[in-house]
């Protein structure tokens, strides 16, 4: 009985991490870059608002590859809500420049990836639990039968 519910406990791990694994999945091929914006006359932010006739304060931008080639972008105003997405597949001057300025920053963690780690340590620490309780009951079985003779 105990095997049998380690085993289901087992299957229901790997298929948490399986899923969590799957809600990762698009952010490592198509991953997320953002520029939390502090002075508004930041030169990317200039040429974005440029490029894109943007009349308002920006707070945040996101940027994400496009397939085949291009972006596209999340331009979130003072208040913290999206206003525009825009596309962008045109091969002009500022277009590359705002692709190429994004391109060299850092890509943005999965929200999902620290869920990930979570499950995984939680998991390691209750099968290590299991293991050591096992091997405890097994060795206090085998003194009493050695006892026993």
């Amino acid at each position: 009985m105990r095997k049998a519910v380690f085993i289901l406990m087992l299957i229901l791990c790997i298929a948490i991490n399986v899923f969590t694994l799957w809600l990762i999945l698009p952010d490592f091929f198509f991953p997320k870059r953002s520029v939390y914006v502090t002075k508004q006359d930041d030169y990317i932010v200039e040429i974005v608002k440029e490029y894109f006739r943007i009349e308002y304060d920006i707070s945040k931008i996101v940027y994400q590859q496009s397939f085949p080639n291009g972006y596209s972008l999340d331009i979130y105003d003072v208040v913290g809500e999206t206003d525009k997405e825009f596309d962008d597949t045109l091969s002009v001057a500022e277009s590359n420049e705002i692709q190429e300025y994004f391109l060299n920053l850092k890509p943005d963690s999965s929200k999902y990836l620290r869920l990930l780690e979570a499950e995984l340590i939680i998991e390691f620490f209750v099968i290590t639990v299991i293991i050591i309780a096992n091997s405890r009951k097994n060795r206090r079985k085998s003194d009493t039968e050695q006892k026993a003779q």
